[in-house]
C-alpha cells in the first residue's frame, strides 16, 4: 500500500524577544509526503505562509513552497533533488546588507 501524509500546523507567537519592532507572528505550514510502495520514487512537498505584525507598520508577509523528490538506487544509495521558491519582499527573515529591496530565489 502506498503511504501518504500530508499536514497543516499552525503557529502563533509573540516575536518581540528577537527583535524589538516585532510583534506577533502567525505561520501556516503545510506538508505532503508521498512513498509509493513499489516504487524507487518518492516526493515531499511543503509550502508555508507566515504574517509578522510590526511595531508601528503595517504587518509583513513571506512565503515558501518547494518539492523534493528522491531516487532509491539500492537499501545504502540514493539521489535527491529540491527546487524551492522563497519570497520575502518585504524583509521580515532576509536582511541583505547590500541594500536591495526585496528577496526572492
Amino acid at each position: 500500500m502506498d503511504t501518504l501524509e500530508t499536514s497543516l500546523i499552525g503557529h502563533l507567537g509573540i516575536g518581540g524577544y528577537i527583535a524589538p519592532v516585532f510583534r506577533t507572528r502567525y505561520l501556516l505550514d503545510f506538508f505532503w509526503i508521498y512513498k509509493p510502495k513499489k516504487s524507487r520514487w518518492d516526493a515531499i512537498a511543503s509550502a508555508y505562509a507566515g504574517w509578522q505584525q510590526m511595531s508601528g507598520e503595517n504587518t509583513r508577509q513571506w512565503w515558501q513552497a518547494s518539492i523534493i523528490g528522491r531516487y532509491t538506487i539500492n537499501s545504502t544509495v540514493s539521489i535527491s533533488g529540491r527546487v524551492e521558491y522563497f519570497h520575502d519582499p518585504q524583509l521580515v527573515f532576509i536582511a541583505p546588507i547590500t541594500g536591495i529591496s526585496g528577496f526572492r530565489t
